[in-house]
């Protein structure tokens, strides 16, 4: 089934919270979630996320698809206040039950949303997408949509027999774990400064918190590792890593980066070496991180040390004009 046309008696309805059981029944049948970050789903982690974005004013416009008492359809239009100022272009999330697919409910949705956003003088809309997921992509160009190549993205993966090089040292710049809470508005204006300005449309943090870390409850700090500059005490460079599985056999390097001027020296190639080892040491196997194919030779980086390609995504992008 396709995510897109034929008719069937529902109705396009604003979302509200009386909706929410139903959002996350929703929620729990969607096969479109990153496989990165989504490969275990918890209805609480949806509802503490939908009840995150609302308390940030970061939804600017949210529709359900309604049969009867189920929702069968979802679309979100978010715009987080903190993405580069940028004011045009909102960030869609789009679900549609697989048991009812190929019957509009996708189109309507697509057409409520944007002539919602367009209203508030949104021109543009943007949503993630594997390049594997080939119904959905049909969806898309039905619906308008064009890939933006420089907004690439691929998932890959570290096996556990893979050597890892000795980690060349640097007299001027020592890698430890971050000092929390001391060192959360240094790490928070690092990222923002170094990274965030950086990536097309990438969120920066607030300093006003929550911050990520703060949010996941199998945070270690001792995996959060910072680089700082011995002579000026400055952090220059980051690496934070979690856990992917409950019984901690599969890790994630969610961020790694490093000042603009020591692009090249080869510190980030050190922190990642070190957030390697970290996570082998606590009985980690298999390793995986998201890296953006255009930023920064990222892909280099991470395929000289031996991480592998498994899955390239892709940003579509259309305009809000019906």
């Amino acid at each position: 089934m396709n995510p897109g046309d034929d008719a069937e008696e529902f109705e396009i309805l604003p979302y509200s919270d009386d909706w929410l059981e139903g959002y996350l029944d929703l929620s729990e049948q969607n096969d479109s979630r990153d496989p990165l970050y989504g490969k275990e789903f918890s209805r609480e982690e949806a509802k503490s996320g939908l009840e995150y974005q609302q308390s940030l004013g970061i939804i600017k416009a949210h529709f359900v698809a309604v049969l009867g008492n189920q929702i069968i359809g979802s679309v979100k239009a978010n715009m987080p206040p903190t993405c580069g100022g940028d004011t045009t272009t909102a960030w869609m999330g789009l679900m549609v039950s697989p048991g009812h697919r190929g019957k509009g409910i996708g189109t309507r949705l697509m057409h409520s949303i944007c002539e919602e956003m367009a209203s508030q003088g949104v021109g543009w809309l943007e949503i993630g997408m594997m390049d594997t997921w080939e119904d959905w992509i049909r969806f898309l160009k039905r619906q308008g949509f064009i890939p933006t190549p420089e907004l690439r993205t691929a998932e890959v993966v570290l096996a556990s027999d893979v050597a890892i090089p000795e980690e060349r040292p640097d007299p001027n710049i020592s890698i430890r774990p971050i000092r929390l809470p001391d060192e959360t508005n240094q790490a928070v204006r690092l990222f923002n400064r170094e990274r965030g300005e950086d990536l097309p449309r990438e969120c920066a943090l607030r300093e006003d918190g929550p911050v990520w870390w703060e949010e996941d409850p199998d945070f270690d700090p001792e995996g959060f590792l910072v680089a700082e500059e011995k002579e000026t005490k400055e952090l220059v460079g980051m690496v934070s890593v979690r856990f992917m599985t409950e019984d901690k056999t599969e890790g994630l390097i969610d961020v790694v980066d490093v000042a603009k001027r020591l692009l090249g020296t080869g510190l980030r190639e050190r922190l990642l070496i070190r957030a390697i080892s970290w996570l082998r040491e606590k009985g980690v196997n298999i390793i995986r991180s998201r890296i953006h194919v255009e930023y920064r030779n990222e892909e280099d980086l991470f395929q000289r040390l031996g991480f592998e390609i498994e899955d390239r995504a892709t940003v579509w992008r259309r305009s809000t004009s019906l």
